[in-house]
């Protein structure tokens, strides 16, 4: 993340091992807290907790959409979706989402 923003050394090994993590974490939340009936990460409507599910994938998202689509994790993917569109997701994102176009 970090050499994409600030120019600085890239460590390959380290992004490696990031991307290896995300995707460890997009796998959790689908298997295990998507697969068990409700809407939201805990219960049948938003807290904090997909909230920052949320966010953490959108900064992920900003960086690299490119390789990080979410296709390979369809809840995931339907409940970012649905994360998105929540009135007070978009406000808080505006104004990072206004420099780059996200395409999920």
């Amino acid at each position: 993340v970090f050499p994409s923003l600030f120019m600085a050394t890239r460590d390959e090994a380290k992004i490696a091992e990031g991307k290896a993590n995300f995707v460890k974490a997009l796998s959790v939340l689908e298997e295990f807290f998507l697969s068990r009936g409700t809407d939201f990460l805990v219960t049948s409507h938003p807290t904090i907790a997909d909230l920052q599910g949320a966010c953490d994938i959108s900064q992920v998202l900003m960086i690299d959409d490119s390789e990080f689509n979410l296709d390979s994790f369809p809840k995931v993917k339907a409940w970012f979706n649905t994360m998105r569109g929540l009135t007070y997701y978009a406000a808080i994102h505006e104004g990072v989402m206004s420099r780059k176009k996200m395409n999920f």
